[in-house]
């Protein structure tokens, strides 16, 4: 591309092909269709970071954030959630990042609800260690009981568990997410049965060190009058489950 003297030299893929039309489009309008397709402008405003069009990546954002996150469509929020580290913190792209988030949340506000669908499931087990974790660690989450989360949780482990099988690497993070994870359910909170089931014969929670304090902290819980409870809550794991008895 060549203006008066500056000349611009762009090595694209061939499925990079279309952003970069829409990056140069942007980029002489200072501005982007209205029509336009948020992952086009995803894509376009990646490009155009790379190339440093600041008033393109700007047009982007602009747009991106104008968007009701209700209505963006999981596939973008999902690309917006996977971007690099690098991407997703900086300045530029960390607002829109944010409507990301807020997709994910309206989903998931009430897990139980959620669960009942196959689609929501699937969604559920393609989301990013960061988001899964952000997710569970927000105070806007319903569920009927603590059972429902732990359920959650094992099925997103499970999932990244096959995927990650051959991937020693890989195998080895998500060790570490689960433990995480875990580590911050509130266990006294499940049912006895449920729990006895739990700890008794899945692999997920027996192979955890901290597994017999936190089946011992359950019996002290299961038998402790409201006062106690009261104060042993305080204490308890920080995933902020608000815990809704659903008739």
């Amino acid at each position: 591309m060549a203006s008066g003297s500056h000349t611009l030299s762009l090595t694209v893929s061939e499925e990079e092909l279309p952003a970069a039309k829409a990056m140069l489009v942007a980029a002489y309008a200072n501005s982007v269709p209205k029509d336009a397709d948020p992952d086009q402008l995803l894509a376009t405003m990646v490009l155009a970071d790379r190339y440093q069009l600041r008033v393109c990546v700007e047009a982007c954002r602009s747009h991106l954030l104008g968007l009701d996150p209700k209505a963006l469509a999981w596939g973008t929020a999902l690309a917006l959630l996977r971007l690099p580290a690098g991407l997703r913190e900086g300045e530029a792209f960390a607002a829109v990042v944010e409507k990301a988030h807020e997709r994910v949340l309206h989903s998931f506000a009430n897990l139980d609800e959620a669960w009942t669908s196959r689609a929501s499931r699937a969604q559920w087990a393609s989301l990013p260690a960061e988001a899964v974790t952000r997710l569970l660690g927000c105070g806007q989450l319903a569920a009927a009981s603590e059972n429902v989360v732990y359920v959650v949780v094992a099925s997103w482990l499970a999932a990244q568990l096959k995927q990650c099988a051959a991937d020693p690497a890989g195998l080895s993070q998500l060790q570490a997410v689960a433990a995480r994870l875990l580590s911050d359910l509130r266990f006294p909170h499940m049912s006895g049965n449920f729990l006895a089931a739990v700890g008794a014969h899945h692999g997920l929670l027996a192979g955890q060190p901290e597994v017999a304090r936190w089946l011992l902290e359950a019996m002290q819980w299961g038998r402790a009058a409201d006062a106690q409870r009261k104060e042993m809550a305080v204490s308890g794991g920080s995933i902020a489950i608000v815990i809704v008895l659903l008739k």
